[in-house]
């Protein structure tokens, strides 16, 4: 967070989707010296660009969010999502404290052979 209004994100085009429209900000998650973690909306924060390894995000004034703290993003448009990742986890529910991968889905990316359909 370099300056008022302003974080930084450590997720980039290489980690989220990004063609449609940067990610949703949906949630932050922190993590206390006690070793107790509470969760709050991000309302009003919004990813601005993303490049390829960092995320620029808008804060308002009156954010709770603090350096460390984490941001769960949601997809803005999957097909990217498709086309980068081989396998996507299903998580039990992304709203709780500790969400848990209880599976996978494979994707595949379809390359047609131009000779052949000549």
């Amino acid at each position: 967070m370099p300056e008022l209004g302003l974080a930084y994100l450590d997720v980039g085009k290489r980690d989220v989707p990004f063609d449609e429209q940067p990610s949703d900000v949906q949630l932050m998650r922190h993590a206390g010296v006690d070793g107790t973690v509470t969760t709050r909306p991000l309302v009003d924060h919004v990813l601005f660009v993303t490049n390829d390894q960092h995320s620029h995000m808008n804060v308002p004034a009156d954010s709770s969010l603090r350096v460390g703290d984490a941001a769960r993003l949601g997809i803005s448009h999957p097909c990217t999502g498709f086309d980068e990742w081989s396998l996507v986890p299903v998580i039990d529910d992304a709203a709780a404290e500790t969400p848990v991968a209880i599976d996978f889905v494979r994707t595949y990316l379809q390359i047609r052979d131009r000779a052949r359909s000549k």
